[in-house]
């Protein structure tokens, strides 16, 4: 056997594994020379970046910067070299919100939505006015748990200089949060999920082609030799070691299964929280600053509040124009707090029949 033909076997073996790679895997993550925005709170700042180096666009505002109303004109006017350079947004890191979360490994593929559930669950933020995107750090822990860097930036930050890039017709590439030295934060893309690594399922099956072709790059050889039945034992041999590496990854999906169970449970637990959320931010809008909530009590339709006002009898219009509730009214005489020097009131009002149909309709988009 010559050896153009056994050039020709591996690089068709390689084809075929590159093949049944993950396609992110298969992805190279190395970017070239782009165009990157700086936005502040007036102004954005651009530089071309690229290839370990970084320049200034002096020409779009210089150290002063360029203001966002003026951003798609002053584009349009960049040399064309520079038009057809990939856009990418860069936000500085106090712009962000950042919080570490612990994960269990084995449900890496549904970190996001796990991410999502406990953001709703943890904090008063919404998703749908966040764009976020996550970083595994660290090794994974004896306990099979993980560390999770969540980012969190507030679309509104974020969409004007947006709109004004597509007045350019020009659509950013990505949305990176910056890390303290001005460079992208590693993997940290709002615009799209990140990419994961390869699964635990997957693994082992990874393993499995490698070990395939280093095993058949050595037959190759040995059949060159004629050593044929030496190499065809071996991969015999091999093969039964991978078949016990399919068992363990088959079992681990099925681990990975158990946990999505898990945590479809949690999920139906907090789907409830819409309704309760949307009227605690209403009661929470209508009591005016002076006032302090003692207690706070929700039961079906009848929503009870007690604390101190320092104009308790204003309360009961400011519930009955809401467009959520109707039928105030005070549940105890009101009494003057002498250590605060505010009325002490014990309020009840009744979702309006409209309104509580309303919030059923947002649980419903909720889940």
């Amino acid at each position: 056997m010559s050896v153009g033909v056994i050039g020709g076997f591996f690089r068709w073996w390689v084809s075929e594994l590159k093949d049944l790679l993950p396609a992110g895997r298969r992805m190279s993550r190395r970017r070239g020379r782009c165009l990157v925005l700086l936005p502040s709170d007036t102004s954005v700042h651009v530089l071309i970046e690229g290839r370990g180096r970084r320049e200034v666009v002096e020409q779009l505002g210089g150290h002063d910067g360029l203001p966002l109303a003026a951003l798609a004109s002053t584009y349009s006017s960049l040399p064309g070299h520079l038009r057809r350079l990939p856009v990418v947004i860069r936000v500085n890191a106090s712009d962000c919100h950042e919080r570490v979360v612990i994960l269990p490994a084995k449900a890496r593929k549904d970190f996001s939505r796990l991410l999502r559930l406990d953001l709703e669950h943890a904090t008063p933020l919404k998703s749908e006015d966040l764009l976020s995107t996550y970083v595994v750090e660290g090794a994974h822990a004896d306990s099979g748990m993980v560390r999770v860097r969540h980012l969190l930036l507030k679309r509104r930050r974020i969409d004007p200089l947006i709109e004004a890039l597509s007045t350019a017709g020009v659509k950013p590439v990505s949305i990176e949060c910056s890390s303290s030295d001005g460079a992208a934060i590693s993997g940290a893309d709002f615009m799209s999920a990140p990419s994961p690594e390869v699964s635990s399922a997957w693994r082992p099956a990874a393993a499995a082609m490698a070990v395939i072709a280093v095993v058949l790059g050595l037959s190759a050889v040995g059949i060159h030799w004629g050593k044929r039945e030496q190499a065809l034992s071996a991969l015999a041999a091999e093969n039964v070691r991978l078949d016990a590496e399919v068992d363990e990854a088959r079992q681990t999906v099925e681990t990975a299964s158990v946990s999505l169970t898990k945590l479809r449970r949690v999920q139906r637990l907090v789907e409830g929280r819409a309704s309760t959320l949307r009227i605690v931010e209403e009661v929470t809008r209508l009591v005016p600053d002076t006032a302090w909530l003692e207690e706070l009590r929700i039961d079906g339709d009848v929503v009870e509040i007690a604390g101190l006002a320092a104009s308790a009898t204003a309360l009961l219009p400011a519930f009955e124009r809401s467009p959520l509730f109707h039928e105030s009214r005070f549940t105890a005489p009101l009494q003057r707090d002498q250590a605060t020097d505010r009325e002490r009131f014990r309020l009840r009002v009744r979702l309006r029949p409209a309104a509580q149909a309303e919030v059923g309709r947002r649980a419903e988009v909720t889940r």
